[in-house]
């Protein structure tokens, strides 16, 4: 299913589009799809991901390989990475969480929300930022992550919801407070997308 408020402009002869998820490339298949599709249509595709695994990280790399055309910038997250590329990010995410939970979640700015979110989102948006794009085209629980960088660099977005995570979570007050968060920034992401695809 695809919803689109507007049209997409691209005047580039090979226009640039960068794909984000808070996945692996072999974890997100339907990702990895779109970017062969854009690329046989004769887009210069870009994927920012986020390796967090170590059982998919051979996987990852014969993909890599395999698609030779594709420009792919992996942030790593695991703690075997090292402390100085784990710990600042779990130590902004832990924070971010617990003021969240304090104000509550719709008294909380956006920064503080994409922050509370997911533990490495100030990584993920610098490396999407990073290369100039002409769209981005995010899921996988990226949703706030593209959404600012697409507004600091000034280009349109699409957003992919082949799930609704909102409904993940269970009724602890962790699973409430989790689904309330997610929710928020989902909305947010749909709002001023120009299109929306999902599952079908």
């Amino acid at each position: 299913m695809l919803r689109s408020s507007h049209p997409i402009r691209m005047n580039d002869s090979e226009p640039r589009v960068t794909i984000v998820s808070a996945g692996q490339l072999s974890t997100c298949p339907r990702m990895v799809k779109v970017a062969d599709v854009l690329h046989a249509e004769g887009y210069r595709v870009r994927m920012v991901m986020n390796r967090r695994t170590d059982w998919a990280s051979q996987s990852d790399r014969l993909l890599e390989e395999e698609l030779s055309w594709l420009d792919v910038a992996t942030i790593d997250t695991r703690r075997s990475a090292g402390a100085g590329t784990f710990w600042p990010g779990a130590a902004r995410y832990h924070i971010a969480r617990r003021i969240t939970r304090m104000l509550g979640v719709a008294r909380a700015s956006t920064a503080l929300r994409r922050r509370a979110l997911l533990r490495p989102s100030e990584t993920l948006l610098e490396t999407t930022m990073s290369k100039p794009t002409d769209f981005i085209y995010f899921g996988g629980g990226s949703y706030p992550i593209a959404r600012e960088a697409a507004r600091r660099m000034s280009v349109p977005y699409g957003v992919d919801f082949e799930d609704f995570h909102r409904g993940e979570h269970g009724t602890t007050a962790e699973g409430r407070f989790q689904s309330e968060l997610t929710a928020s920034v989902e909305v947010e992401a749909a709002r001023d997308a120009r299109f929306v695809s999902m599952g079908s």
